[in-house]
């Protein structure tokens, strides 16, 4: 491909990504909304206490769709259609059975999950109720992020977007429904955010029913001859499968995962520092972080089919040039997005402000303009990552996650809230990111040393 077919495809392939995240990510901010508007700063608190296990399961079924999709597009672009349709059935397969886990546990344990996350006895109410609903959704949850990723790989990024939006507008108009006229609560909230993913299922079903599809449920337990004639057994081949799928997916998982982990760690330091109305204002900034890392996913996310496309043909120059795109784009968006939340800062944390406290509204206004500071380096680390990724390369990928998120973040939050100060404690994310880039940057040169010399 050329460098104007390519910035053609990159365009549509990150622009619709970024939309589908949108998506992803606006459940959470819908329920934030109505909930710190239509029930106050303490459901609002609770709601941050329990959206770690929104990370968990969005997480597990990233493992699955980013990973399982990837090794999809490969092995696609190599030829092989029938191990392609393995993958698929074999990504679903195990994303409908831990869902299934992740159901019975949410609803057995959610008010030990409660306290766990860092909730005390005005919040654990709110979120027990939170985590019991939406843990019953997981299963739709995690089979909507997987049939996404897949449809965006078989060249239909745009009807893959369609779905999430759909599921989007309907959380949107739930969440008023439930909250407002129903008197719902909590119970209501979660159970927009629930619905959602069932909406973009049955928008997602219409892609196969009309036979748009060149992929589809393949048989696991086939035997395999290979071109040199061996025979290879199912479950050997199953093994392969599960194998490409979880290297080529830990990274994204662990994104998640170590989003669910420093909230905790921030909703406990924010409480420690400020009681419950730090963690409100936390909740406010978390929220509007959660939606702008987002786009930044969006972008790797999108920069993925072409890049595994281009890995798997052996064109190193169109590789070397959307990861060129992607990290201009990263850049530009950051540059963009802190400049309007900068100077918006107050309004922004107003709207989340339902009683108008003039101190959370100036603890949330201050983290907006520390906090995402952090939007220039994130944004780089997730783009590098995700390049990384879709190369194969998972390793290097998986070392800048961890990086950024268990080694770096969570340690940056403890020491900085030694300090007891709250405008320090902001600054926990900055750090994290700006150590991960220059470590991602050594470890560049060093590689590009080691292949010239």
């Amino acid at each position: 491909m050329n460098k104007l077919s390519l910035r053609k495809s990159f365009a549509l392939y990150v622009s619709q990504s970024i939309l589908a995240m949108i998506g992803f990510s606006a459940y959470i901010l819908a329920d934030t909304y109505f909930v710190a508007t239509g029930i106050g700063p303490m459901a609002l608190a609770g709601l941050n206490i329990a959206l770690p296990i929104y990370s968990i399961i969005l997480g597990t079924g990233m493992l699955m769709s980013v990973g399982g999709s990837t090794l999809f597009a490969v092995t696609k672009a190599r030829g092989d259609e029938n191990l392609a349709n393995k993958i698929f059935t074999f990504a679903v397969g195990v994303s409908v059975l831990v869902g299934i886990l992740f159901l019975i546990g949410g609803r057995i344990f959610a008010y030990d999950l409660a306290y766990l996350f860092g909730g005390d006895k005005e919040t654990v109410p709110y979120a027990g109720t939170y985590i019991r609903v939406v843990s019953t959704f997981a299963v739709p949850f995690m089979l909507n992020n997987i049939v996404v990723a897949f449809i965006r790989n078989d060249n239909a990024p745009r009807f893959a977007t369609a779905s999430l939006l759909a599921g989007n507008f309907t959380n949107l108009v739930l969440d008023w429904i439930f909250i407002y006229p129903l008197k719902m609560g909590m119970f209501g909230a979660a159970l927009a955010t629930g619905t959602a993913p069932i909406v973009g299922l049955l928008v997602l079903s219409t892609y196969f029913l009309r036979g748009k599809s060149s992929f589809h449920f393949g048989n696991i337990r086939e035997r395999v001859i290979t071109d040199e004639n061996r025979e290879i057994s199912p479950l050997r081949n199953i093994f392969w499968i599960f194998r490409g799928v979880v290297v080529l997916g830990l990274s994204n998982f662990i994104i998640e995962i170590s989003s669910g982990i420093s909230m905790i760690t921030f909703n406990i330091a924010f409480w420690t520092i400020s009681g419950n109305l730090g963690v409100s204002a936390y909740s406010i900034v978390a929220n509007i972080g959660f939606v702008v890392n987002a786009l930044f996913n969006g972008i790797g996310q999108g920069m993925q089919p072409l890049i595994s496309n281009c890995h798997g043909r052996g064109e190193r120059s169109g590789l070397r040039y959307v990861i060129k795109l992607g990290l201009i784009t990263s850049l530009c968006m950051a540059a963009v997005l802190y400049l309007i939340l900068y100077v918006f800062a107050t309004p922004f944390a107003n709207i989340f402000n339902k009683t108008g406290d003039h101190q959370l509204n100036m603890m949330a206004s201050l983290g907006i303009r520390c906090y995402f500071i952090a939007f220039f380096f994130s944004g780089l680390n997730i783009v590098i990552a995700a390049s990384m990724n879709a190369q194969e390369a998972a390793l290097k990928s998986l070392l800048i996650t961890v990086g950024r998120g268990l080694i770096l973040l969570v340690p940056s939050i403890v020491l900085l809230s030694q300090l007891g100060r709250i405008e320090a404690l902001w600054f926990a994310l900055p750090v994290a990111e700006v150590i991960t880039l220059a470590i991602a940057f050594v470890a560049f040169l060093v590689g590009k040393r080691s292949t010239t010399s």
